[in-house]
């Protein structure tokens, strides 16, 4: 069976020499390339940001709308008891 790999476009993109020498060092001690450690580096930085976005969403609502979040965190709480209850039940 023939083995079939994925070629991606790739280019070459400037970069400080300190910033070269920081990610060359954390691919090397990762044991990984210095693509997978960039790579990695952007899930990390695009999941902070969506976190950030998400808490700056959630902090708007709260202002614009206490009532609200006030009935949502009562609903949140009711369903926190009731999975409380159902993992009481729940026997291994």
């Amino acid at each position: 069976m023939s083995k079939t790999t994925m070629i991606e476009k790739s280019t070459t993109i400037r970069v400080r020499l300190s910033s070269y020498d920081n990610i060359k060092h954390l691919a090397e001690s990762e044991k990984i390339t210095i693509q997978d450690a960039i790579d990695r580096l952007l899930e990390d930085y695009n999941r902070k940001r969506f976190f950030e976005e998400l808490n700056n969403s959630i902090i708007r609502y709260q202002k614009s709308n206490p009532k609200g979040w006030a009935e949502d965190q009562k609903e949140r709480n009711n369903m926190d008891i009731v999975q409380d209850m159902e993992d009481e039940d729940e026997t291994w």
